[in-house]
């Protein structure tokens, strides 16, 4: 379900940006989707996905554009998030710009990016698709402001050196052909498998002019700074410690137990965290030694029952984890922990 999908509510003000550039009512586009726009100001708030989509849908129903993706993606901005912009446009080569993408797409998990270099062929295909979560009806507008998006920030930091070479959708056009001709120059392929920006594979190594390393990096810093401030906090990683933390019954469960506990599938689960950089193996270790150091202080069971009790096979395996991720054994930490000198 879309709800499962939290997307930070910041970046809502900008599609607000564009309705009322479109004389759209602001308020009204708000009140249809349950939100204000005060707490979308802040960076660290996360709204449903749905949410989104939901602000989706009524300016396709306010605007009656039917290539609402084009136009949003021609005149989205940055404003409040300037760090991509600064990434971009300050990058060492298309290669090291197009890595913004990725930092986006953790930035807002409901769409994947992939670079893919087809070497005979001489090309570099920027391939675009939706989760499974996105609704069908939307799907398409939100692949045309991507491909949109790629497309001018393209000619923004490659001027004349850029040529898109083909764009391929994997939808049926909203708009006739001509819409998508005032934007794209290159051929158009509609009703693909996939969808795809293709240009030359040389233009991705390419020095660029605007090049500055020093506000590149700054940049890049922050933006990494700002998506672990809202994954740390609201993130899927942080659902699955939640949960793992409720309970010591919870925190040595099977993987396929707590997909299951979640309402999905045990892939589903691992592409996710692997998103935000962890694994299930690495969060069940880091809730296992919580319930450790409580038990070790409590001082109530044995070192093998503590090991039994979260799940590990026996005392030695739980001895060994417990002293790489505390620098000591579980009964020296004990002793410590018993005289006070922790």
């Amino acid at each position: 379900m879309s709800d499962q999908i939290q997307i930070p509510a910041i970046i809502i003000p900008t599609f607000v940006k564009i309705a009322a550039r479109m004389g759209l009512s602001v308020p009204r586009l708000l009140s249809d989707c349950g939100l204000e726009i005060d707490a979308l100001q802040v960076s660290d708030v996360v709204i449903p996905f749905s949410s989104l989509n939901l602000f989706m849908d009524a300016m396709i129903r306010h605007s009656q554009l039917p290539d609402l993706g084009l136009h949003i993606g021609n005149h989205v901005d940055f404003d409040y998030l300037p760090d991509f912009e600064v990434f971009i446009t300050t990058a060492s080569s298309p290669r090291d710009a197009i890595r913004a993408l990725s930092l986006f797409q953790r930035f807002s998990p409901f769409f994947t990016f992939e670079l893919k270099e087809k070497q005979g062929a001489g090309e570099a295909h920027l391939l675009v698709s939706m989760l499974p979560e996105c609704p069908e009806h939307l799907e398409s507008v939100y692949l045309e402001m991507f491909v949109t998006l790629i497309d001018r920030f393209a000619k923004i930091i490659l001027g004349d050196l850029y040529q898109l070479k083909k764009l391929v959708l994997g939808f049926r056009l909203n708009a006739p052909l001509k819409e998508y001709k005032k934007i794209f120059d290159a051929p158009i392929e509609a009703g693909a498998t996939f969808t795809a920006v293709i240009i030359d594979q040389e233009i991705l190594d390419v020095p660029l002019l605007n090049a500055i390393p020093v506000k590149n990096r700054q940049a890049e810093q922050e933006l990494h700074r700002l998506i672990r401030g809202v994954l740390d906090k609201h993130g899927y990683k942080a659902k699955v410690m939640e949960l793992m933390r409720s309970d010591n019954n919870m925190a040595s469960a099977s993987v396929a137990e707590i997909a299951d506990n979640m309402h999905i599938s045990v892939r589903g689960m691992q592409r996710r965290l692997k998103e935000e950089e962890t694994s299930f193996s690495q969060l069940q270790l880091e809730a296992r030694m919580g319930f450790a150091i409580g038990y070790l202080r409590e001082n109530k069971l044995s070192i093998e029952e503590i090991s039994e009790n979260l799940g590990f096979s026996n005392r030695r395996s739980f001895s060994r984890a417990f002293h790489q991720w505390y620098g000591a054994s579980p009964s020296t930490y004990r002793k410590l922990a018993l005289h006070g000198r922790l």
